[in-house]
């Protein structure tokens, strides 16, 4: 089921994982951190914080753990997207580094060529 759970994430390509704070989170921050999005836990009572003091507090504290988790998944794609590109570039540095050694050896040559003529 676990293998299941995680095929199916990645697959649908999930940005969050959402836990119960009073049922635990262990098994979320383990799917969170193998499929690589973000985990947040929210609460169902008050009182779980001191600041929690009736639902409509419990829901405003929801809502904005959720705000930060969809920024945080947000910023990861970013990451994800700009290493993606920064590989690019490295491997096109490489190319373009490859291309003008050969270039240089092909001048030499024929600058050789020339001037034995």
């Amino acid at each position: 089921q676990f293998e299941e759970v995680l095929r199916n994430a990645s697959k649908a390509g999930a940005l969050l994982v959402i836990d119960n704070l009073q049922s635990g989170q262990d098994l979320g921050r383990r799917i969170a951190s193998e499929v690589g999005c973000v985990q947040v836990a929210l609460s169902n009572f008050p009182w779980t914080s001191p600041e929690l003091t009736n639902m409509t507090e419990v829901m405003k504290w929801n809502a904005r753990r959720l705000a930060r988790a969809l920024a945080l998944a947000k910023l990861r794609g970013e990451v994800i997207r700009l290493r993606s590109e920064l590989e690019m570039w490295r491997v096109a540095t490489i190319v373009s580094a490859v291309i003008a050694v050969a270039l240089l050896a092909a001048y030499l040559r024929l600058a050789l060529r020339l001037r034995r003529r």
